[in-house]
């Protein structure tokens, strides 16, 4: 099977440095979007809202973890992608990597909100929601895409439909669909989608 899924995935250690880049992430300018790029070409953006992303530089502490789980060459890079309503990646392989692998940051996700990756395997498309701490490794240029994010960027809280957890109890809550994505064994980083 070309793609795999890993459920906890990374350890406590990880995920405090994920979680801490996501939160630095938020204050910074270096937030770049998935417009028309030598990167990310039309073809790949349709009618998407624009991707957010935030390139990770120090990820040792990811690096090393990874590699303890997954064989491959070189270091991985790393990126924070965050989803607003109405984002989509539309069917393409990544060709440009071996292995490629997407790490799902929020600790709750309603399927009604969209964002599932789907794939093909032989004759059959399949699909994996968002997760926490779930890893998707695609690998061997498998065709797959991101269905639209339906959810509100800011969305009240709704007791009876349990949208989000009880600590959350201070009015209107972001949850922006968030994504750890990881690129191994890169063939053509000039042509990357990221």
């Amino acid at each position: 099977m070309t793609v795999e899924i890993q459920k906890r995935f990374f350890d406590n250690e990880c995920l405090d440095f994920i979680d801490a880049t996501i939160e630095k992430s938020k204050n910074t300018a270096c937030l770049r979007a998935s417009y028309p790029t030598n990167n990310w070409m039309p073809e790949i953006i349709h009618n998407s809202a624009p991707v957010l992303i935030y390139d990770i530089h120090d990820s040792e502490i990811l690096n090393k973890d990874l590699k303890s789980k997954i064989e491959f060459e070189g270091d991985a890079r790393f990126m924070i992608y965050y989803w607003p309503t109405g984002s989509y990646i539309p069917w393409h392989n990544d060709a440009h990597a071996k292995l490629v692998g997407t790490l799902y940051c929020n600790t709750w996700w309603n399927r009604d909100w969209g964002g599932a990756f789907l794939y093909e395997d032989g004759d059959k498309t399949l699909a994996e929601f968002p997760e926490y701490n779930k890893l998707v490794i695609q690998r061997d240029n498998t065709w797959h895409c991101t269905t639209p994010v339906q959810k509100e960027l800011y969305q009240a809280i709704d007791w009876d439909h349990r949208r989000i957890y009880p600590e959350y109890n201070q009015g209107p809550v972001p949850i922006t669909r968030t994504t750890l994505q990881i690129f191994m064994e890169i063939y053509d980083k000039k042509n990357m989608y990221n």
